[in-house]
């Protein structure tokens, strides 16, 4: 099966699915598994040869931010970056190790939140159609490392000393 004109004894497709709750990751896998063996049973295949579908658990339950604790720290980076550098952007479906917290018993409230990392210059070009900006975990992603540290420890800071009562 490694060559164009050889068919393979066995095929291995991965997906990354991403969910907004647990119940909505366990209906992506079962219809992947439904269309799955369905073609495969359409196709004339054995049962023994119908596909498996391995994802007995998700690598990373959701993500979801606490409301309560994202207003809170919504308004503390308002105050340490200036209201004009924080944007509230619609939920996304994240997927992240993070996640673990919230499933945890009791759960932790968790907050996950981006910063920016791009070069003033560069971002502004970018708003302007002349660049595409490279995204976390794409191989040409380059954060302008001064300023997106700064940021980092900033809101980190602010909202572990919000969080302890310190602030």
């Amino acid at each position: 099966g490694s060559l164009p004109n050889v068919i393979p004894e066995k095929v291995t497709l991965r997906l990354m699915s991403r969910f907004s709750t647990l119940e909505v990751g366990n209906q992506i896998r079962s219809g992947v598994e439904r269309i799955a063996r369905g073609l495969a049973q359409a196709a004339g295949l054995p049962s023994d040869l119908l596909p498996e579908v391995f994802d007995p658990e998700h690598p990373y339950p959701p993500v979801y931010n606490d409301p309560f604790l994202t207003e809170r720290l919504v308004k503390v980076f308002g105050e340490v970056l200036g209201l004009g550098n924080v944007v509230q952007i619609p939920t996304q479906s994240v997927s992240d190790d993070f996640g673990e917290f919230g499933v945890v018993s009791p759960p932790v409230p968790l907050v996950f939140y981006f910063i920016g990392s791009t070069d003033p210059e560069r971002f502004a070009e970018a708003a302007l159609g002349g660049l595409k900006i490279p995204l976390l975990h794409h191989p040409s992603f380059a954060p302008e490392p001064n300023e997106t540290l700064r940021t980092g420890l900033l809101t980190m800071g602010a909202a572990a000393l919000t969080l302890l009562g310190k602030r």
